[in-house]
C-alpha cells in the first residue's frame, strides 16, 4: 500500500519525469505487484512502460509480506483493471534503455527489494556511470519491521543491496 502511495505522488508531482515503472517480487509475488503496478498507471491516467522484473530474490527463496498489506498488496482497495499491455522488456533491459536515453541523468527510486538493479549491473556493468542518482525506501535507523533490526526491503533480499559486486555509490 505504501509503494502505491508512494507511485501515487511521483506522477502528482511536477518535479518528476517518470520514464517508467519496474515491478520486483516483494511484499507480493511478481505477478500481483506487476497487476497492481499496470492497473495504478492506468487508474492515474498515465501512459507509462511497466515492466515486470524478477520473480525471486538472488540467492534465497521469496519472502512475502502479505501479513502487512494482505494477499493483493493493496489492502482492500480495488483499482480497475487496466487492459494495456506489460512492456515487452524485462525491467533490467527497461532500466538500461532509459539509461541510455538519459545520457547519465538517470534517476532511480527503488521502492521495494533491490534485485531488478543488482541484476541490472550484472547484465549491463556499464550501467554505474550512467545513473546519476539512486533513491531507495529501504533500511532502519533504529528497528526494523521485520526483524529487530531489519526493514522489509532490504531483509528481502539483503545480497543484492549489499553485496559489494551490485554496489554503487549509495545515498542513505
Amino acid at each position: 500500500m505504501d509503494d502505491a502511495i508512494a507511485i501515487f505522488l511521483a506522477f502528482s508531482s511536477d518535479r518528476l519525469d517518470i520514464k517508467a515503472l519496474t515491478t520486483v517480487a516483494g511484499n507480493i509475488p511478481i505477478k500481483r505487484t506487476t497487476r497492481n503496478a499496470l492497473d495504478l498507471v492506468g487508474y492515474i491516467g498515465k501512459e507509462t512502460k511497466v515492466s515486470k522484473g524478477a520473480e525471486r530474490q538472488l540467492i534465497r527463496t521469496l519472502e512475502t509480506a502479505e501479513w502487512v498489506h494482505g494477499k493483493t498488496g493493496l489492502g482492500t482497495l480495488v483499482l480497475p483493471e487496466n487492459n494495456e499491455p506489460i512492456y515487452d522488456k524485462k525491467a533490467w533491459d527497461t532500466i538500461y534503455e532509459e539509461a541510455l536515453a538519459c545520457e547519465g541523468k538517470l534517476q532511480l527510486i527503488c521502492l521495494g527489494p533491490l534485485t531488478n538493479i543488482a541484476i541490472t549491473l550484472t547484465v549491463y556493468p556499464d550501467i554505474k556511470d550512467k545513473i546519476e542518482k539512486i533513491t531507495l525506501m529501504g533500511g532502519s535507523s533504529y528497528l526494523g519491521n521485520t526483524t529487530p533490526s531489519a526493514e522489509f526491503n532490504i531483509y528481502a533480499d539483503a545480497e543484492a543491496a549489499l553485496n559489494q559486486e551490485y554496489l554503487l555509490e549509495w545515498y542513505l
